[in-house]
């Protein structure tokens, strides 16, 4: 696995999943002795036309964010930084 990189150095293209470092991430199951880490996807949607893009996790329960049945929102993230996903086991 390669080593953090600045959240800048990022690739910028719709579906790409990376690791996040997210500071401040308020995941109320979270543990509180864990490092703000999560699976984070870039999202190339635009929304209301003045974004070229935004970062999301599948964590739902975030920063007041909260899931309900079948639907889940994926509230935008702000990492400061990125590393590629390890390769799964085989």
């Amino acid at each position: 696995m390669s080593e953090w990189q600045p959240i800048e150095t990022a690739p910028i293209k719709d579906g790409f999943a990376a690791l996040l470092y997210v500071p401040g991430i308020n995941d109320w199951q979270r543990p509180r002795n864990l490092p703000y880490i999560v699976v984070g996807v870039w999202d190339g949607n635009v929304i209301g036309g003045n974004r070229a893009g935004y970062w999301v996790c599948d964590l739902a329960e975030i920063e007041g964010y909260e899931s309900s049945g079948d639907y889940i929102v994926h509230p935008l993230i702000n990492p400061t930084h990125w590393m590629p996903l390890p390769e799964p086991p085989k």
